[in-house]
């Protein structure tokens, strides 16, 4: 359309309106459109031998009033009975109708040229087929002619050339090749639930199928020899660092059970073998607490743990670590009130009354605080104790000079 040209119109701003009556002369339009954002300009479209004869293209300032339009497009507006308005995207009408009038154009100059050259020849069915192909090249350039746009070519995957037939006010329109919205697709088009689920479980299945395998190099091995090599640790080390793998929620209770006959060496291994390979993680335990266990029951720990005392030179923080290792195994065996029964075995056997009455431990006795608590006060107070005791040293010590009185 050369009023397009001669106007200067922004077709992406634009919209194009038919209807009756005249639109220009239609208040309840005017008002209707100017809701959407500010009309830059409308035009009337003289061209009796067109379709778009007494249509109106109406021209937006900016661009959010077409952002807001273009949901509600192509639509109508009705303000009363006998009228009735149709609104479409200049956009969506303008750029088909270039590439139609442009491939007729070429394609009839072309067949044009050729009927003379073959005139004179007289080969008619040459002369057809070679419209023919002039027709199937013609759309197929106009196909390239989209996929070789920048936007279709960096979004390749997301358009879709489909062949609309562009009709307005029931007169019909030639087919033409257009691009189909990129916003239009939707995220169950590109990536299914069906997809997504297959994804999910091969991840889930991957990831628990290779965790055990990294748990098994954190724990050391046990063969249940005595003195047990140095590449193992005792019986009850080793059974605290499985607590790790029987507490995980992620392992199931095959692979605990794989990973305990995988951490066994001989002979411990060949005394688990009879429970076969269908025993849980638990039997396999209890048999390993039979063999290998600490076998004093909890009064024996809790008396070990109350004859408990100093030794010279140890320090109160080692002194605590020692308490809390029987004291640990005691409870497990018969459950007590840990945190006052270390307190007050740590005050009476402890042999450092300073520190004693320094971190007033004896006055807190019916509200102990807990193990790391206490570690933590004994290990800062053996620091300040170390550290006055430094300085100390530096300052009595040091050799004082004697005044020399002159002969």
């Amino acid at each position: 359309m050369e009023v397009i040209k001669a106007a200067n119109i922004n077709i992406q701003n634009s919209i194009i309106i038919n209807g009756s009556p005249k639109v220009q002369s239609d208040k309840e339009l005017d008002e209707h459109l100017k809701q959407y954002g500010s009309i830059a300009k409308m035009v009337s479209i003289d061209a009796p031998n067109t379709k778009f004869h007494e249509h109106v293209i109406v021209e937006y300032t900016d661009d959010t009033a077409m952002q807001t339009l273009k949901p509600l497009l192509p639509g109508t507006f009705q303000p009363d009975v006998e009228t009735l308005y149709h609104l479409r995207a200049l956009a969506d009408v303008y750029a088909p109708e270039i590439s139609s009038t442009t491939t007729e154009t070429v394609t009839g100059k072309t067949l044009e040229e050729l009927a003379k050259l073959k005139a004179a020849s007289g080969d008619a069915p040459t002369l057809q087929r070679t419209d023919e192909a002039l027709e199937t090249d013609s759309t197929q350039n106009v196909i390239r002619q989209v996929h070789s746009s920048p936007d279709s070519h960096d979004r390749r995957c997301e358009h879709k050339l489909t062949a609309t037939p562009l009709a307005f006010d029931g007169e019909a329109a030639r087919p033409a090749i257009g691009v189909k919205n990129p916003s239009s697709l939707r995220i169950y088009d590109v990536n299914p639930p069906e997809i997504q689920r297959v994804v999910v479980e091969h991840i889930v299945r991957n990831a628990e199928a290779s965790y055990p395998a990294h748990t098994s190099n954190r724990i050391r091995s046990f063969s249940g020899k005595c003195p047990y090599p140095s590449s193992e640790v005792d019986y009850d080390t080793w059974r605290a660092n499985l607590e790790l793998i029987l507490k995980d929620p992620a392992i199931s209770d095959l692979h605990r059970a794989r990973k305990i006959l995988e951490i066994l060496l001989s002979p411990t291994a060949d005394i688990v073998k009879q429970l076969g390979p269908h025993a849980s993680p638990a039997d396999y335990l209890q048999l390993l607490d039979s063999a290998f266990g600490t076998v004093d029951d909890g009064e024996e720990l809790f008396a070990k743990f109350m004859n408990m005392l100093q030794d010279a030179g140890e320090k109160p923080s080692h002194y605590l670590n020692r308490l809390q290792v029987i004291l640990s195994q005691a409870v497990k065996r018969a459950p007590a009130e840990q945190n006052e029964h270390l307190l007050r075995q740590f005050c009476r056997g402890c042999w450092d009354s300073a520190m004693l009455t320094a971190l007033q431990l004896d006055q807190r006795r019916h509200n102990p605080p807990s193990f790391p608590e206490v570690l933590l006060l004994l290990r800062t107070e053996e620091e300040r104790q170390a550290a006055k005791a430094v300085r100390m040293r530096q300052h009595l010590g040091a050799p004082r000079q004697q005044a020399q009185i002159p002969e």
